[in-house]
């Protein structure tokens, strides 16, 4: 009865931050969506008998899991290149001209900068983008995971 409560809860979770953020990048959105998440989280742990710490680390490991895999696969997919691509040729028929044509209106090299600094990963320095601490710990936690540099 409840893991089935904890994947409810999260699907709730999950499926209001959907809302919440209301089309706008999930890293311009994590205040919001981190105290979906909480907020959930808590009013399914106040569920757990309070003896019984094997499930509750259960519920807590796999929110965590859930939570982490749902950031990741949500952020790579609304800025995926590629993702946008497959969706052009899904629509219709389109020369690799005209592919390369709407990926440089689409998804311009400006718009993608942008999008790095509303998400405070970059700012403007002298003329040039820099990072900010945010994206400086951004880089360091792929390093960890081993990212690496294409």
């Amino acid at each position: 009865m409840s893991n089935l409560l904890v994947l409810a809860a999260f699907a709730l979770a999950a499926w209001t931050s959907q809302l919440a953020m209301g089309g706008r990048k999930v890293q311009n959105c994590l205040a919001p969506v981190a105290a979906i998440h909480l907020a959930l989280l808590f009013a399914v742990l106040t569920a757990f008998p309070v003896g019984n710490s094997g499930e509750l680390g259960g519920a807590l490991l796999f929110w965590n899991g859930a939570g982490l895999n749902w950031f990741v696969v949500r952020s790579h997919l609304e800025s995926s290149i590629l993702l946008a691509m497959l969706l052009e040729i899904s629509d219709r028929a389109i020369s690799r001209e005209g592919l390369i044509e709407i990926a440089h209106t689409v998804h311009p090299f400006d718009r993608r900068l942008q999008e790095l600094r509303d998400a405070g990963l970059l700012r403007d320095g002298d003329g040039a983008p820099r990072l900010t601490r945010r994206g400086r710990v951004v880089l360091v936690v792929f390093d960890w995971l081993g990212a690496g540099r294409a």
